[in-house]
């Protein structure tokens, strides 16, 4: 059984987009998240709903809750800062209303236990703005490769994650034409660390 969740028409800055996800099982969604910015020029927002009742939510490294949830109830978080951490008493699902420009998309987010992978293809489809968005633990930000080379996402670009104890780095990227060419295989590799990827 497949469950999307939908919002068909939501505008931003004039732009009229519909977001959507397909939702996870519960037994595989968690208590820990890591959320970073998008692209987008409008407020991002984060959607948390729990799984079960008396559900804590507690927000970048904070030891009190800024929310307290039955089960199916939801907070909302606006994104103000490049990233955000996002921790529970128990299982919650998180979506994150982001995008590029005034173009509005929507994700349901793996948690961070989630192994992620240490490489991931993608092709670019048009000559567009192209971004990018990796999570990786803080001893993976030297492994990177783009296309077999290390420069494209150097250790420099990444920024810890606030509330994480330096545990967990992010990094936002453009990419152009020349680095990521269209319609051609592409692949971003970690030969020592799982990361996660949003692109």
């Amino acid at each position: 059984v497949a469950i999307t969740v939908k919002d068909d028409s939501v505008i931003k800055n004039g732009c009229r987009d519909l977001l959507g996800d397909q939702l996870i099982p519960v037994k595989v969604t968690g208590m820990e998240y890591v959320v970073p910015k998008g692209f987008l020029n409008a407020p991002e927002y984060i959607y948390v709903t729990a799984t079960e009742n008396q559900t804590e939510v507690f927000i970048s490294g904070i030891n009190v809750p800024v929310a307290h949830l039955a089960m199916g109830e939801s907070y909302q978080v606006e994104i103000s800062s490049p990233s955000v951490y996002i921790r529970s008493n128990k299982k919650i699902y998180v979506l994150h209303v982001t995008g590029f420009g005034c173009e509005v998309g929507m994700a349901v987010l793996p948690p961070v236990n989630c192994t992620g992978s240490k490489q991931i293809s993608f092709t670019r489809s048009t000559d567009e703005f192209f971004g990018m968005n990796i999570l990786v633990r803080k001893e993976g930000i030297f492994y990177f490769k783009l296309n077999g080379s290390s420069s494209l996402i150097g250790s420099e670009k990444f920024s810890p994650v606030p509330g994480t104890n330096g545990t967990w780095y992010t990094t936002q990227i453009s990419l152009n034409t020349f680095d990521v060419p269209v319609n051609q295989a592409s692949l971003i590799s970690n030969d020592q660390f799982s990361f996660q990827a949003g692109i």
